[in-house]
Parts: C-alpha cells; structure tokens; sequence
C-alpha cells in the first residue's frame, strides 16, 4: 500500500523542480504569442477561442511577468488531481482515489504541463466540468452540478475545440446507459450556449478558428503510417507501458465496471477522433491532455497491490523529464554549440543584447515569424508584428496589421536568416543588411526602402487570402476583416 506521507515528499520535490522549470526556461513562442493576444482583448483569436488571452489578462493585474503566467500551470495540476480523487470518490474507496490524484501529481505530463500554456485553461475547465458531470450522475440534488457541467465545459470550449469531444462522450455514455434525460439536456444546452460566442466571434471574422483548426492543419502530407504510428507513440506514452500493462490485468474487478465504463467512454471517442485524424495528419502531444482527467480516474482501477510500485515508477519517470529540461534551462550557451537550433538558443537565451540591437532601429520594425514578433515583443517591450510571413500558424497579425498604411515608407525586419533578404526584395526599392553577432550566432536587421503595398499584395496577401481566408462552401458567407481591409475596399487609406 502507498505510504501517503513518502508520497507527499515527492509530489513536494517534483512541485519544486516544476517551479526552477518555470522560473528558468526561455519563453517559448506559443508562450509569448498568447501574451501578445493579452494585450488586446478580443472576443476571440485566429488560432483559437479566447479563453488563454482571457485569463492571461487577468493576470497581467497581479503581475506581468511570464513566470507568474506559467504557474497557474500549477494550480491547474492540483485542481485537476482534486477533480480525479472528487470523481473517484463516487466509485472507489478513499484509498484509491487518493492514489489516483497523487499519480497524476507525480505523472511525467504534469512536468510538462508548465510549458503547454494554451492547453492548461482546457484542462483546468475540463476537470472541474467533469468532477460536476460525475457528481450529477449521482447526486439527488443533480441540477445544480449538471449546470455547473455545462458552464465549466462551455468554458473549455472556449479555450479549445477539443472540449465537444469530452462532452460528446459524456452524452453518449448517459444516452446508452440510461442517465435520465434532463440531466443531458442541461448540460448539453448550457455548455451550447457558452459555445455561440465562439460561433459569433468566427461568423464576424473570417471563420478563423474554423479554418484554422478544419481546415489548414489538416492540410498536412503525412502518410497513414506515419501518422498512426506517431498517435500511437503518444498514446503510449500518456498511458506508459507499465500503466497499460495493469490497467489490462485490473480489468476483471467487476465491482469497479461503473467507474471503468465511463472513462473508457471518454479515452475511446477522444482515441477514435485523434486516431481518425492522425490517418492524415500530424497529432501534436498536447492534444491528449483532455483526457487525463479520465485517464487518471481509471487508473484507481489497478491492483491495490500495483499501486506502489506503479507509483514509485511514475515518479522516477517524471523526476527524468524534470532532470532534462531543468539542464536544459540552465545549461550555459557553449552546451547547445554545433547543434542545428544554436542560432535560435543563442537569440533566446541572450535577449537582452538582442534588445539592444532592436533599440537601434529607427523605423517601424517587423520581423518575419510570429515566435520572433511575439518573444521579442515580450522582452524589448516593444510591439513587433509580423511581415512577410505565409505560415499557417500565428496569422493574428493579419488583423492588427494594415499593410496599406505602409506604402512608400522606410521599414526594418528582423529575422536570423540571411536569405530572407531575397523575399524583401522583390517587395522594396532597395534593401540594406545589417548583421549583427550574437553570442556566435547572427541576427539580420533588414531595411526596406520605399515599400511597395500592391507588390506585397501580389506576392503574399493574394497567397495568404487563398490558403487561409477563403471558407469552403458549406460554411456560409460572414464578415472578414481580411477582405475588407484588401479586396473589398482595397483602395489606399
């Protein structure tokens, strides 16, 4: 049996490692995006609804430092093994429960969490919604838990579209097994009607969200193989050989079907679609974190012989990933010379002196990607948008963007690729180069003289607007800012 005070010391030990992670990895991109997104409040995104540019908002009250950011990561950690042991507690005794919510606490994707910023509303919202759907499952005074359900996953849904897979499931699995009807439709109308924001929020503009995540990240060449295999792998690794491997054994304890049957409802329609898509598209390892709140409620089903051992090698393999990241956190610059990514570590790692280059720019200033526009933006407090850029990812720039304001002007980008000067070119009158060392890597600082608007728009916004902005046909025709801006009054402003 799990000695519950080793347990706690740890989960302690762990908590403190995840905190130095926090407090000493560079700001990633998505990071710094989602920052970025704070600054303007909006009803939604290009990428995705609203919610991480929300909360990070209300954040920026307290604080505006990124540590603080990543540390509701944290408490997300402990709401979600709060929500694991609440739920289990309808099925197991106090004893298993325990186990569950304390695995999670020492699981290697919690150590991981602190950096999956955007998922970490999706999972906060999706565990307390789905602590409220159990609760509503056997409570006598059910009405107020199914709304609470509702409310907590229409929120999810706010923050990621995977969340109507966990409701979709939840329906499904009351539907079958008889759950009296009202409390679907509670929950089913309420987290429906958080939902029309978003539907709002895409109808007005452009559809992005829809395009995004339906549309252009489905448009990857992957073959089925590969696919499968790499959503396999992930599987695999959010369940761990060991975990699979007694969760099959614990499959003829009868008394624990009740608790069985509902999580696997939940993993088997969230495993059925990630699979489906994975057939011909690349799944990202954070798409699996919405079913670890069912994945944990069954691992209370394993042998009560297994649970140390089960433990004890969970906790191993998280303190491993601990171990990495906080190396590489700390390592010094000269640790990552020779590796293909030095120029990008060494213009993470010594922002200040990339700061310094950027302050010397007297132009408006670019840069040509979002990840560079959004850290830099971060560390040099200085706004810094993107040009330049036909990447499906981080397009939110074309909304704050009106390339029409800079015809004739004198503009800087910035990027740590010298060939980007052959793509300005066509663009400019003339263009200067300005490396600049850093570290020994280099930055480029390119000038563009007498930018010319209507060449822009024949070689990038006409290939932006096709590959991102045009709905396919069943969608139905709304607003967009992007041709109202270039092609429906595309005349100088």
């Amino acid at each position: 049996m799990l000695n519950s005070r080793s347990a706690w010391s740890i989960v302690a030990i762990l908590t403190f490692a995840k905190l130095l992670i926090i407090a000493t990895f560079p700001l990633t991109g998505d990071e710094a995006y989602f920052i970025r997104w704070a600054t303007q409040w909006e009803w939604g995104y290009y990428d995705h609804p609203p919610m991480v540019g929300w909360l990070i908002g209300v954040m920026q009250w307290v604080s505006d430092s990124h540590i603080f950011y990543r540390a509701f990561a944290v408490v997300t950690a402990f709401v979600v093994a709060w929500s694991i042991y609440a739920m289990a507690r309808y099925y197991v005794d106090s004893t298993r429960a325990r186990f569950a919510a304390l695995l999670f606490l020492v699981s290697p994707v919690d150590v991981l969490m602190v950096l999956m910023t955007n998922d970490i509303a999706l999972l906060f919202f999706v565990a307390l919604g789905s602590w409220m759907w159990v609760a509503a499952l056997h409570e006598a005074r059910w009405g107020r838990y199914a709304f609470g359900a509702g409310l907590f996953l229409g929120l999810a849904f706010l923050s990621k579209y995977f969340a109507v897979f966990i409701v979709l499931a939840f329906v499904l699995h009351a539907l079958v097994h008889r759950v009296p009807l009202w409390r679907v439709v509670v929950l089913v109308v309420v987290s429906a009607t958080i939902g029309l924001e978003n539907l709002y929020f895409n109808y007005t503009c452009c559809w992005n969200n829809i395009l995004f995540n339906m549309v252009a990240r489905t448009q990857e060449s992957l073959s089925a193989w590969s696919g499968f295999s790499l959503f396999a792998l992930f599987v695999l690794y959010y369940v761990t050989p060991w975990g699979a491997y007694w969760v099959w054994r614990s499959r003829g304890v009868g008394e624990l079907g009740a608790l069985r049957t509902l999580a696997w409802w939940v993993l088997g329609v969230l495993g059925l679609v990630l699979g489906a898509v994975s057939l011909s598209s690349s799944v990202g390892l954070h798409w699996f974190l919405v079913g670890l709140p069912a994945l944990y409620l069954l691992f209370a089903t394993i042998p009560a012989a297994r649970m140390k051992l089960f433990f004890y090698t969970n906790a191993a393999f998280a303190l491993l990933h601990a171990v990495v990241l906080a190396t590489l956190a700390l390592a010094p610059l000269h640790f990552f010379e020779g590796s293909k990514s030095y120029t990008e570590v060494a213009l993470l790692k010594e922002h200040d002196a990339v700061c310094r280059a950027l302050d010397s720019v007297i132009y408006p200033l670019f840069a040509t990607a979002y990840t560079p526009a959004s850290i830099y933006s971060y560390y040099c407090n200085r706004p810094l948008s993107t040009l330049f850029n036909t990447a499906k990812y981080g397009r939110q720039d074309d909304k704050w963007v009106d390339v029409r304001a800079l015809e004739g002007q004198t503009i800087a980008l910035f990027d740590w690729d010298a060939s980007m000067e052959q793509r300005i070119e066509g663009v400019c009158q003339s263009v200067d180069t300005q490396p600049f060392p850093i570290a020994k890597a280099q930055g480029y600082i390119f000038t563009c003289h007498h930018f010319s608007y209507e060449k822009y728009k024949n070689l990038y916004l006409d290939t932006i607007r096709n590959a991102y902005y045009t709905p396919p046909a069943w969608l139905p025709k709304g607003e967009c800012y992007f041709d109202d801006m270039y092609y429906l009054q595309g005349e100088m402003p």
